[in-house]
């Protein structure tokens, strides 16, 4: 898995070389908080049973997508509670 996580990295580092995603850059600001967050939205996710396993090309998008976001929102909200940087 590593191996894999350096080669996909090492790929899209040199094909995007000379322009940045946007929601790249939005991802890449808020990448702490959303490590934070990230184990909570799939523990509620899979112990309340919102996932389908039965289907893993429909689960892992879907988990994904939805941790992904949650975090996300967690995080920019944090970032405006926040405002001596505390915790952000």
């Amino acid at each position: 898995m590593f191996i894999a996580a350096i080669s996909l990295l090492l790929v899209f580092k040199n094909a995007l070389n000379q322009r940045t995603l946007p929601g790249l850059s939005l991802i890449a600001r808020y990448s702490l908080p959303i490590y934070g967050f990230h184990a909570l939205f799939i523990h509620y996710l899979r112990t309340h049973h919102y996932d389908n396993m039965s289907r893993p090309w429909f689960d892992l998008p879907w988990v994904f997508g939805v941790t992904l976001g949650g975090s996300l929102l967690l995080a920019m909200a944090l970032k405006r509670v926040d405002k001596r940087h505390f915790v952000s």
